[in-house]
């Protein structure tokens, strides 16, 4: 029998999948709760946790597009990642102007694909993952000036969130040779690590696989990510900090929930809720898990990636739509570089095929 694993999707998940095929959630920063971020197969956009205000963010291609994005610490800013056959970037944009700054060109960017972008508590740094099997953290400046930097100690670890209080969490593991599935805590140059949940090995009969993509509360004391254990279908799932009270949010048998983002004022948690075509909506529920409410009824397949704060915005949440269409034409020659590539919800997770 010889496995192979195809890449689905990436970027779209607090936990991603590996599946007979493949596909990240992302910090939320203390402040008042402005627009949910997330994912389409035609790019990012935004939306309320009413369901109001939906809006494009940024423009999605012909191929993979948009992998992960953030809001900075204040909500005035994104970074994205973006994919083409060429490999993958990272891109900061101003919500007001539209105006964009590399971050990491794709020649600079190290093998592979770039999964996961957190951004530092004070917004001058961004660490990132690849997904190939060799993954490891890295940073770079937010404003694209100097070089990358390799994080020490962080072989095989990917899925960073970056905590207000200056902690790292990330994952390790997926395949069932990897071992037990790690979420672990460590500072920012990879020291001090300590794993807070250890799930069993991911069984390959499942056939699809989700990735653990962990995710901070905005006050750093808890983390939230999505997990299958024992059962193909992800739940939700939360602990703490120091490691205790593991517990589940959700608790669905036939379908799959992933993509945990808290709400900047810690009360609320958005997530995907999909079908076995990955073709999930946004739904939102209590920090608790309690009553859980559908945002999004499409199915085009949606996946939250960040929830907005709104500290250090004047006047309503969230870019206008003028704001919007100015980011859609910047740089617009730089979309055409994708094409040819399969295009889905994105989702983390990998199809896992045997043969």
């Amino acid at each position: 029998m010889k496995r192979f694993a195809s890449l689905v999707s990436i970027l779209v998940i607090s936990s991603s999948i590996v599946a007979v095929g493949s596909s990240p959630a992302g910090a939320t920063f203390p402040g008042g709760n402005g627009d949910i971020a997330y994912i389409t197969p035609h790019g990012a956009r935004a939306i309320r946790s009413d369901g109001t205000g939906d809006h494009p963010l940024v423009p999605g291609g012909a191929g993979y597009g948009v992998w992960d994005l953030r809001y900075s610490p204040d909500g005035t800013s994104i970074v994205f990642t973006d994919v083409a056959r060429g490999g993958s970037r990272i891109v900061g944009q101003d919500l007001a102007t539209g105006d964009r700054t590399l971050i990491l060109s794709r020649s600079d960017a190290p093998a592979g694909y770039i999964d996961s972008a957190a951004i530092s508590p004070d917004g001058a740094s961004v660490m990132f993952c690849g997904s190939n099997r060799a993954s490891r953290l890295y940073t770079v400046n937010a404003d694209g000036s100097g070089g990358l930097a390799e994080v020490p100690s962080t072989k095989g670890y990917c899925y960073a969130d970056w905590s207000v209080d200056d902690r790292i969490v990330a994952s390790k593991g997926i395949f069932n040779e990897d071992g037990d599935r790690l979420v672990t805590t460590m500072d920012p140059d990879g020291s001090n690590q300590e794993v807070i949940a250890a799930l069993p090995p991911a069984k390959q009969a499942w056939g699809i696989l989700y990735y653990l993509v962990p995710t901070w509360a905005p006050d750093g004391s808890a983390v939230a990510f999505a997990a299958q254990r024992h059962r193909i279908h992800p739940d939700i799932w939360s602990v703490n900090a120091d490691g205790s009270g593991l517990h589940k949010l959700t608790d669905t048998k036939r379908v799959s929930e992933a993509g945990p983002v808290y709400s900047p004022d810690g009360t609320l948690v958005a997530f995907a809720r999909s079908d076995d075509r990955f073709r999930g909506d946004i739904w939102v529920m209590g920090a608790d898990g309690s009553s859980p409410t559908q945002v999004t009824d499409t199915t085009r397949g949606e996946y939250p990636r960040s929830w907005q704060s709104t500290s250090g915005m004047s006047g309503a949440a969230g870019p206008t739509m003028g704001a919007a269409r100015n980011a859609s034409s910047a740089g617009s020659s730089s979309w055409s570089e994708r094409a040819g590539w399969w295009r889905s919800a994105r989702i983390p997770v990998i199809v896992v095929r045997s043969r």
